[in-house]
């Protein structure tokens, strides 16, 4: 910047003498002169730049407000930039407006039409916002001189930052409020190990919301003037254009902080009141994340790792979009990753970098599809090849073929639960005895939040949680958990989250299905035959384990799966029997059915129990102290909140008399005593589905 020049529109726009020019260059030699004519009470800068604005009748640009085009930035080379300290701002075929603090410097203006083959229109900006502004597009090299200030945009203080749950700007100066605004959201989104950050234009207000464990949390509300240059500014720091706002656009960032480096991946949006912003955070240390670390039932990760270390096979793994698939997939390499195996990936796009593992990116504007990638992947002598995801009929057909020929192939793919992939594939176009042949198996999942271990205190189970985890068995321990709330998980109770997953071995049996077509249901029936837990039991495992909660997990585990597995058997069972012995019995021959059974000696503790807590059946005996069988199946007819439950009579009365008198009571079924202990589960879930059809 020419100071010489600069310094005599300072006097020629008479906003000071020439006295007062010379002691402020003297008393702050170290300060730019408006800053210093400004400190000494002489002029402020607003004056200063608005006076010489308007001496060269030169539009004034508030660079707060203006945002910079980043094809016009890329126009010019950022040494060009740094020299002579100036923006660029627009340009079009055949000029290029910058930003300067000196106009007509004939020496910047030729530079500058000379690397850009354009005329130049200057514009008149404060000294102090340009250099701030190259700090934020072209980083903090910008070598010595003027250009040596401290900027916020470098994400590395000293001091250790404090996340905080909702941000106040109180102390945000209007100067580069944009800017300082932008870098404490990205800080506070890393800090707080978000995944996700989503910048909200309403009518009024601007939301800024965080994605934490899977949860959104409003993080501020910035009135709509301000939000709307941070929109601005976090487009400019993606390398997007700012001036496009009526399509769609993609960009990317990294981040330093102290504590990690972040990559972001930007997306825009337009809405009626303005771009709306998601964030993606990719953090890189989530490529070497351990398999123990992502929470799987030991049992389900042994077979995982045995099924991963095959010699060739074709290994799926399901989900919504969130639901930690590419972290799943990225333990498994981890696992089996050495230096005699070759690895490779294809990905669109390369989320977590992962030591070890050849990555290749899907670029299909240079025509690097998914199938095309694969295709030279398999030249290259890959042991375990990984597939981002499985879009097209091409790429599956190619992971198939891959699979068949020695290799072992990940992927991903987008179903409800582990047996869908297959309907799934099916409906891809891929042949039945092909996926017969070459699908070892499908690992389903969801991610459900961790109790926090730091605030976590035992729990005595509830009535509705007692009568979800019986389906665990009467042998399952419980050790429920809650949390407390505290500083390390923002008050929530939860820290972290833990995958809950399903999966599907494909033994001989089910590729037998597979090639005869057979349904889903059956398919599941004959996985849950070999051993096969669905999310819902391995989320209940997870819940009497206390690592979550029933209500967290039942939020993320799909109904349909739920209704499907327990629709047909009870979870809870009462006996009501004078006789312990017999209540013994009856629930040893109801085992099979995995529910939780629960006894009473009498007819009106029996009632008692009803009515707080119903049960799906009741067994009952008609001859009981204080209120026999009949009574206790008539009271619980009466009852409109319980007239819906089954109740069997089991008797030693074999009178027909007595089975008329319970079934006219409203009795779903009679068993004669001494009762057939394997035929006695079978009676009870026949009357259970009656009841519920």
């Amino acid at each position: 910047m020419n100071e010489e020049l600069f310094r005599q529109y300072i006097l020629d726009s008479q906003v000071v003498d020439e006295v007062q020019l010379e002691m402020a260059e003297t008393t702050y030699p170290d300060l730019f002169i408006e800053e210093a004519l400004e400190k000494l009470g002489f002029a402020s800068e607003h004056q200063i730049y608005g006076n010489v604005s308007k001496m060269l009748d030169i539009p004034y640009v508030d660079l707060n407000i203006k945002i910079p085009s980043i094809f016009a930035v890329r126009l010019v080379l950022p040494w060009v930039l740094k020299k002579h300290v100036v923006i660029p701002l627009a340009c079009d075929s055949e000029t290029i407006e910058i930003a300067t603090a000196c106009p007509g410097d004939i020496f910047v203006i030729d530079d500058i039409a000379f690397a850009t083959d354009r005329q130049v229109i200057e514009r008149l900006a404060r000294r102090r916002q340009i250099i701030e502004t190259l700090h934020d597009i072209l980083g903090g090299d910008l070598g010595s001189g003027d250009l040596e200030v401290t900027h916020e945009e470098e994400h590395h203080e000293e001091e250790e930052y404090q996340a905080e749950d909702f941000l106040q700007f109180d102390d945000i100066e209007a100067e580069n409020a944009a800017i300082k605004i932008a870098n404490r959201l990205l800080k506070n989104a890393i800090y707080r190990s978000a995944s996700d950050m989503h910048v909200e234009p309403r009518r009024d207000k601007v939301y800024i919301r965080d994605r934490v464990d899977g949860e959104l949390h409003i993080v501020c509300e910035l009135p709509f003037s301000t939000g709307i240059p941070v929109i601005g500014r976090l487009k400019i720091l993606a390398k997007m254009d700012i001036a496009e706002k009526r399509r769609p656009q993609d960009g990317s960032l990294t981040v330093k902080t102290k504590k990690q480096q972040c990559d972001l991946r930007v997306s825009s949006i337009p809405t009626p009141f303005g771009e709306k912003i998601v964030i993606r955070f990719l953090y890189p240390n989530r490529g070497s994340v351990q398999l123990s670390e992502i929470g799987l039932l030991p049992d389900i990760a042994q077979r995982l790792v045995a099924l991963a270390k095959s010699p060739q096979g074709f290994a799926i793994v399901t989900g919504p979009t969130g639901s930690g698939k590419s972290s799943t997939l990225c333990s498994i390499i981890n696992s089996i990753k050495s230096e005699v195996t070759n690895i490779v990936s294809v990905e669109d796009p390369i989320e977590y970098k992962i030591p070890g593992v050849n990555q290749i990116g899907v670029n299909e504007k240079q025509g690097m599809t998914f199938a095309g990638a694969l295709r030279a992947i398999l030249r290259q002598d890959p042991d375990v090849v990984y597939v981002g995801e499985i879009r097209d009929p091409e790429t599956a057909k190619t992971c198939i073929q891959a699979a068949q020929t020695g290799h072992m192939v990940f992927s991903t793919l987008h179903t409800n639960d582990a047996v869908s992939a297959i309907t799934r594939l099916i409906n891809i176009g891929i042949e039945p005895y092909n996926i017969a042949s070459s699908l070892s198996a499908v690992l389903a999942q969801r991610l459900s939040r961790r109790i926090c271990r730091e605030c976590a205190y035992q729990v005595v189970p509830s009535p509705d949680e007692e009568r979800a985890l019986s389906v665990l068995g009467t042998e399952v321990q419980y050790s429920l958990s809650r949390g407390a709330g505290c500083e390390k998980c923002y008050n929530s109770g939860f820290s972290g989250r833990i995958a809950v997953t399903e999966l599907l071995v494909i033994d001989d049996h089910i590729r037998s299905q597979i090639v005869e077509g057979a349904s889903t249901n059956e398919v599941l029936d004959s996985a849950r035959k070999s051993g096969m837990r669905t999310m819902w039991e391995t989320g209940l495992t997870l819940v009497a384990q206390g690592v979550t909660t029933l209500e967290e997990m039942a939020r993320h585990v799909p109904r349909s799966v739920v209704e499907h597995v327990h629709g047909d058997t009870p979870q809870t069972i009462l006996i009501a029997d004078d006789d312990p012995e017999i209540q013994t019995l009856i629930e040893m021959a109801l085992r099979p059915l995995k529910a939780r059974v629960y006894a009473a000696s009498d007819g009106e503790a029996a009632l008692s129990m009803i009515f707080a807590n119903p049960p799906d059946v009741v067994i009952t005996d008609v001859n009981m102290p204080k209120c026999d069988g009949i009574t206790l199946c008539r009271k619980i007819r009466e009852n409109p909140k319980t007239a819906h439950i089954p109740v069997i009579v089991l008797t030693a009365d074999a009178t027909e008399d007595a089975e008329i008198s319970s079934l006219e009571t409203g009795a779903n079924d009679f068993v004669r005593k001494p009762f057939n202990r394997k035929t006695l589960p079978a009676r009870v879930r026949a009357v259970y589905k009656r009841s519920k059809a």
